[in-house]
């Protein structure tokens, strides 16, 4: 059985995208995303092509950011993130959701989640709600 799509998927698996149903036009050109925020469509473009543009690129900061918390440097400093890691290695995406420069990408627990499901440095637990380095698993 396949999961079901998340709310910002329209069927492309390559990357996530929010339905046009949830983005609501502001006018003069201008849309609201509940991931990007509020964004002005330069003429002649199509709104829906540059939306999922914008949340491409969302994604690849996002996972940019987890992997470089999970990542071997990063990790072998941060006291923090090694001492909330439970006894196989999984920290609360929560709690590395609260983590300043990804909470100034994004506060979607989901969207982060997903975003991370592909990574090759970080692995997330069967429950969904739980990151640790790949090289923790071995």
């Amino acid at each position: 059985a396949q999961a079901a799509p998340r709310a910002w998927e329209l069927g492309a698996a390559a990357a996530p995208r929010r339905p046009v149903a949830s983005w609501s036009a502001l006018g003069g050109g201008r849309f609201s995303h509940p991931l990007v925020g509020e964004l002005e469509v330069p003429e002649g473009m199509d709104a829906e092509a540059f939306l999922q543009r914008k949340v491409r690129t969302l994604q690849k900061a996002v996972k940019r950011q987890v992997e470089h918390y999970f990542g071997e440097a990063n990790w072998a400093r941060d006291t923090y993130l090694q001492e909330s890691a439970d006894a196989q290695g999984f920290v609360d995406a929560a709690l590395v959701a609260e983590f300043e420069r990804l909470r100034n990408l994004t506060t979607d627990l989901d969207f982060i989640v997903d975003t991370v499901s592909d990574s090759t440095v970080v692995e997330v637990s069967a429950c969904g709600r739980r990151l640790r380095r790949r090289a923790a698993a071995a």
